[in-house]
């Protein structure tokens, strides 16, 4: 049975930055607040401080492999740590690592109430930029593409048409087909290693866009104190891809987890809910046409998170009640529907019509039946006493007619359990019977099979007896 073990580690810092001299003018900053007081920068980063110009410990610089470097400054003052850069995706590991040797730093001193914090506004114009440069690589990637494949074909029809002069028997001039077919070579080959280029620059630019999506990732963690589990949804939305393809990019895929959380756990309306329940099969992905939309939907996203949203997996979890409902629910809510008065009271007709209509008078029969009802709805004294004498004498007649079925019943089942015990036994009786008759049988059988086997035995003798008297 195969078994996988799994383990992670961080690996050390200085394998991919080294100390450098502070930067003072940045494009990028961050700031990030704690309720503790300033620490010294030079015994978090005890590798780092030997060879850095500050003593103070207030600024620690980072020069990272590529050659962007990364400043750390501390406030003497307050409680803040300022992070800046030319480079906002570049920030990403120097905040990442700060943020956890504060957190072992502070967990050795017994403190357990360390809090960090972001509260500026969040960098998502910084990260759209990532995001569009990622995006024209690949819509030029596509264009390489496509004109690859044009003058693809165009060489295989030069070389068809060459191939057809040649083997004429008797020659043709080739009408400059030789340099269109050299022509057509250079440009395939140059439009190759452009996109060979462009090919490796999109692998940078993605690793970019996946440092600058970890690092909004960490400060949307900050500014609204996400759990992990919900930290790692959001990671999960915003990171879909470990790896960006012709047929599967960053940006559809990005597009659609984010929109299934504005429709599930984030909407603000159950009828969003509704339709992304119905829905049985998304389109296809494919390349988008620009980035607007996704743009849009990524504020969005930051926009109810900030006001209160919750990343769960349900898909009713932050389902609003609507105030129809709540009315309803709250007490007074309903209220009685008001009669318009004289809708219960008959229409009268005018005065003047009156004076030509007659009043109809109730003929003998309606009131003979009306006699009668009143005569059933006052009944005497005596009646009613006859009536209750009979509703007892009822009573006991059922009582009587009860005790009587209960012992009809019980001599019934009595009955029924002797027929049974009738019954088996004679089963049993059978079924012994049988037993002895193929008992008998099978002793009948054997006594018949010796007879024979003796018989046969006997026969064999005299037959060997006669051959021998033949001899003499």
């Amino acid at each position: 049975v195969p078994r996988v073990l799994q383990s992670r580690f961080s690996l050390p810092l200085a394998l991919v930055c080294v100390p450098s001299s502070p930067a003072k003018n940045t494009k990028f900053k961050i700031t990030v607040d704690t309720n503790q007081p300033p620490v010294d920068l030079s015994s978090i980063f005890r590798e780092f401080s030997a060879k850095t110009e500050d003593k103070d410990g207030s600024s620690l610089a980072f020069q990272l492999l590529s050659g962007t470097k990364v400043t750390v400054v501390a406030s003497k003052t307050s409680q803040r740590y300022r992070i800046q850069s030319d480079s906002f995706e570049d920030m990403w590991l120097v905040v990442k690592e700060l943020l956890q040797r504060f957190d072992q730093h502070f967990a050795k001193l017994g403190i357990k109430d360390f809090r960090k914090s972001f509260s500026g506004s969040l960098p998502l114009q910084d990260y759209f930029l990532s995001v569009d440069h990622h995006f024209q690589l690949r819509v030029s990637a596509q264009q390489y593409q496509d004109l690859l494949s044009e003058r693809a074909v165009q060489f295989r029809a030069i070389q068809r048409r060459l191939l057809t002069r040649f083997k004429d028997k008797t020659p043709a001039p080739l009408q400059n087909l030789d340099t269109l077919l050299e022509a057509t070579y250079s440009q395939v080959m140059a439009l190759a290693e452009a996109a060979e280029d462009n090919r490796a620059l999109l692998e940078q630019a993605f690793v970019r866009l996946r440092s600058a999506t970890h690092l909004l990732v960490l400060l949307m963690s900050l500014w609204q104190g996400l759990t992990p589990d919900q930290t790692a949804i959001l990671e999960a939305t915003l990171l879909p891809l470990l790896q960006d393809t012709p047929q599967l990019g960053w940006e559809e895929s990005c597009d659609a987890a984010v929109s299934h959380l504005l429709r599930s756990c984030l909407s603000q309306s159950p009828k969003d809910q509704a339709t992304t329940l119905a829905q049985t099969g998304g389109l296809v992905l494919g390349l988008p046409q620009d980035t607007a939309r996704l743009k849009k939907h990524i504020a969005l996203l930051c926009d109810r998170i900030g006001k209160g949203g919750r990343l769960t997996l349900a898909s009713d979890a932050n389902v609003q009640v609507p105030a129809q409902v709540q009315n309803l629910a709250a007490p007074g809510g309903v209220e009685t529907i008001a009669e318009v008065a004289g809708d219960a009271e008959e229409m009268e007709p005018p005065q003047e019509i009156t004076k030509f209509l007659k009043k109809k008078q109730p003929s003998k029969k309606v009131k003979k039946e009306k006699e009668k009802k009143v005569a059933s709805t006052e009944p005497s004294g005596a009646t009613a006493q006859e009536v209750a004498g009979g509703a007892q004498e009822a009573i006991k007649e059922a009582k009587k007619e009860r005790k009587e079925s209960s012992k009809g019943k019980k001599e019934s089942r009595k009955d029924s359990s002797k027929e049974e015990a009738k019954k088996e036994s004679k089963k049993e009786s059978s079924s012994s019977k049988e037993k002895k008759e193929s008992s008998k049988e099978k002793e009948g059988k054997d006594i018949g099979d010796k007879k024979v086997s003796r018989k046969s035995s006997v026969k064999v003798k005299e037959k060997t007896k006669e051959p021998e008297a033949e001899e003499t």
